[in-house]
């Protein structure tokens, strides 16, 4: 259970309130930064920050690993980011500019928490209305005419009917369409020319998919200059660029950067002005 929450990174990051704003006034009424800032608050329990941003009872842990606690490496690449005018940041989710900051986790006390971990407590699982199937997949949606009245589950190879009066579809950005567009669910021309049925014409359903554009970077350190076991995470420290008008402080240099042997850089973070994609070196 818990989907990506369970395999991926553990980034709890928002993303910006203007992106939100934007949607609303594309007409996504409801997604406004207004609008969802008192559930992603609702959600956490921030372990750092307080205040009209942040919750703090939540059932999610919300930390961060902050700048004393990186490796010398990483406090290398933020001083000689810091040189070329980035800010040094310390909160994700509360500070929305351009700027060097530690990323945002889902973690306590080094050990993941995913929505499996934090909304199905004990207390949940007693539940008398609640069944959780593990290793179950659901294979389709049943309908009776245009209302959604269940769904079919697959286990090892038997397939079970389950009904309800609400069907919630919870399967992710790439099942939840496949599961509507199997039930007939999405672009009549498409489902057509596989014999699908259609309940309901609805064209965006599978599309206008986007990930996002982050670029990791990752170099073998000497033990001495690795994060402590506890602290030992895939991502520490994070360089935020934002795209616009303005173009952010260069992280190129004019020549490509040259240093002695047992050097170590950073290479990734492409630059728009000249195509470089490496910091200058930060020697170990």
């Amino acid at each position: 259970m818990g989907g990506g929450s369970s395999v991926n990174v553990q980034s709890a990051n928002r993303g910006l309130p203007r992106d939100y704003d934007c949607w609303a006034k594309l007409g996504a009424s409801g997604w406004g930064w207004d609008d969802v800032l008192p559930y992603f608050k609702k959600v956490e329990s921030d372990q750092d920050f307080d205040g009209p941003l942040h919750g703090r009872d939540g059932p999610l842990p919300i930390r961060r690993i902050f700048r004393e606690q990186w490796p010398a490496f990483a406090r290398q690449i933020s001083s000689q980011l810091s040189s070329r005018g980035f800010a040094d940041l310390d909160d994700q989710n509360g500070e929305f500019g351009d700027g060097m900051l530690p990323p945002t986790i889902s973690n306590i006390n080094g050990r993941r928490v995913s929505a499996a971990m934090a909304y199905p407590t004990l207390a949940v699982r007693r539940r008398p209305n609640l069944t959780i199937m593990s290793r179950t997949r659901a294979d389709r949606l049943l309908f009776d005419g245009p209302r959604a009245t269940g769904v079919r589950t697959e286990a090892g190879g038997a397939h079970r009917d389950v009904h309800g009066q609400h069907i919630i579809v919870t399967a992710g950005a790439l099942r939840s369409p496949a599961l509507l567009m199997r039930a007939g669910i999405g672009s009549a021309d498409a489902l057509r020319k596989l014999n699908i049925e259609v309940i309901a014409d609805r064209r965006g359903v599978g599309q206008n998919q986007r990930d996002h554009p982050p670029i990791t970077t990752a170099a073998y350190l000497p033990r001495q200059l690795r994060l402590d076991p506890e602290l030992r995470r895939p991502n520490h420290a994070v360089l935020r660029i934002s795209s616009g008008d303005k173009a952010p402080p260069s992280i190129c240099t004019s020549s490509p950067p040259t240093a002695p042997r047992g050097t170590v850089s950073a290479s990734g973070l492409g630059c728009s002005c000249c195509g470089a994609t490496s910091l200058p070196p930060s020697v170990a």
